[in-house]
Parts: C-alpha cells; sequence; structure tokens
C-alpha cells in the first residue's frame, strides 16, 4: 500500500549514505563469493552435477502454465471458502494463509513438472540431478552472506527513492502476517517461510523459469528478468531488496549450475526474517 508522505531529508540522505555503502559491501562481497565459489566449491559440486539438459519448453506452453496457476488458486479459494466460510483473507491467520500459499504453489510445480515429463525433460535440466549436498549448503550460505550487505543496502535505496518521491511504503502484508503468529504458530511459520515456500519457488523462478531464459534468452537476459519478475510478483514494498536477493539466487544458480544453492540463499534470507518480524524488528522492506 503507497501512502503520500512528506520525506525529511537529513533522515534521507542518512538512508542513502547506509544503502550505497551496503550496496558497495554487497558487491564486494558478491565478487568475493564468486571467485570462491567458482575456484573452490564449484568443482565439487560439478562432479556431483552431470551436465544439464536442455528444457524443451517452447513460449506457447507458457498459457498452459498460467492456466494451471488459475485453476489451482479457484480450487484453493473454493476449499478455503468450505472450511471458513465466507472470511476474509486477512481475518483467516498467517497459517492458513501460508499453507495455501503453498499448495497453490505445489500445483503449479505439479503442473510444470507433468509437462516437462511430457516433453522429455529430466531432473538434471531444472538443476536437480544429485540430492542436496554440504557443497551445496556451503555455496549458498557463503551467497547469503556475500548478499546481504547488498540486499540491505538495495532495499534502503528503494525506500528513499520512493520517500524522496513523496511516497511511503508501508510493510508487505504477508511480512505483517507473519509478524503476528505467536507460540507453536511461529515454528509452523518458520517451516512454511524457510524450508518449504524456498524449494517450491526456487523450483519455479531458478529451476524453470531462469533455465529456460537463459536457454533461449541469453544469460544476462535470463537471470535479469527472472529476478525483475520474482521481485515484481512479491509486490511494490520489497521490490529492491527482492531484487538484489533475487539476482544472487540467479547468479549462483548459474555458477555452480545446481538448482540447491540457490535453495539455500532463499531458506537463509526467509529463516532471517521471519525471525526478525517474530521479534519485531524486520525491515520496512519486508
Amino acid at each position: 500500500m503507497l501512502i503520500e508522505a512528506t520525506p525529511d531529508s537529513a533522515e534521507v540522505g542518512l538512508s542513502a549514505g547506509h544503502a550505497l555503502a551496503s550496496m558497495v559491501m554487497g558487491l564486494g562481497g558478491i565478487a568475493l563469493a564468486r571467485y570462491l565459489v567458482v575456484r573452490h566449491l564449484r568443482p565439487r559440486v560439478q562432479l556431483e552435477s552431470p551436465p544439464p539438459r536442455s528444457l524443451p519448453w517452447k513460449p506457447l506452453h507458457l498459457p498452459l502454465l498460467f492456466l494451471v496457476f488459475l485453476m489451482g488458486s479457484a480450487l484453493v479459494g473454493f476449499a478455503l471458502k468450505a472450511i471458513y466460510g465466507d472470511v476474509d483473507m486477512e481475518n483467516l491467520g498467517v497459517v492458513p494463509i501460508l499453507a495455501s500459499t503453498i499448495v497453490v504453489n505445489l500445483i503449479l510445480v505439479a503442473g510444470v513438472w507433468t509437462l516437462g515429463v511430457n516433453l522429455g525433460a529430466k531432473r538434471d535440466a531444472y538443476g536437480m540431478s544429485e540430492w542436496p549436498s554440504f557443497s551445496h549448503m556451503k555455496s549458498g550460505v557463503l551467497m547469503f552472506l556475500a548478499c546481504l550487505p547488498g540486499v540491505y543496502g538495495s532495499s534502503l535505496l528503494w525506500i528513499g527513492s520512493l520517500s524522496l518521491a513523496g511516497v511511503h511504503v508501508e510493510p508487505q502484508d504477508v511480512a505483517q502476517l507473519v509478524g503476528t503468529a505467536e507460540g507453536y504458530e511461529r515454528w509452523i511459520v518458520l517451516v512454511f517461510a524457510s524450508i518449504l515456500v524456498p524449494i517450491l519457488e526456487e523450483f519455479l523462478f531458478r529451476g524453470f523459469l531462469q533455465t529456460w531464459l537463459v536457454q533461449s534468452q541469453g544469460v544476462v537476459t535470463g537471470i535479469l528478468v527472472t529476478s525483475f519478475l520474482f521481485a515484481m510478483l512479491h509486490g511494490a514494498t520489497a521490490f529492491g531488496g527482492l531484487l538484489a536477493f533475487s539476482l544472487a539466487a540467479g547468479l549462483i544458480r548459474h555458477w555452480t549450475g545446481s538448482l540447491w544453492p540457490a535453495v539455500w540463499v532463499h531458506m537463509c534470507n526467509n529463516g532471517i526474517m521471519s525471525i526478525a518480524l517474530f521479534m519485531g524488528t524486520g525491515p520496512v522492506g519486508s
């Protein structure tokens, strides 16, 4: 939700300074991560990962996936209505909303996988030819730590730019919802947000979409378009930070040839953000 606001020049200037410093640190961190991953960790990952097959997808297949998404959303909507009655989504609570999101993603993943199998695609085409390994975890955690300052700086710069334009950005609805979780709900939310959601979203964005776009449009276009769509679909509030995060996940996916390091980047990000929101210290752009 966007609200008109009068920016405080000193506050905006300080945020801009922090943002630029963080982004410089982030770029340096990513350069270091690339050196370590490509020179030291990537050979081990490649030994475990056979050369990937190409995805046999065509642009005409995308409307079919969109239809699967619409059908999945409709089915989940009917199920929620049958269980909870005519209750507004914002009043359902964090667990039912996250669970419904996961079910829709599962339906879409099943659609991608089923159509891919019929077209001859194998697991290795999505970067999933091997099971997750310690090398994948090291690459993903290293990349997350390296990109963290850049993600923070991009988030500040995005919010600062909106402030300069006279616009104040409220936190994402889902971020506010996660912050309301209490007791056992926090454990459920943590499992959903930091394990299930990253696996499903990374399969869809980095495993399927980025792989297909890289093959058809080239590396730069594939990573940029996938990252832009990922950030845009998560809302205007966190666009800046999520764009930087998505670029990091896309780069590690490309460097290693495996989907699992990107999954680890996503898991680390969502896990830390969830805990920060539980503590009431999550960033404005979450």
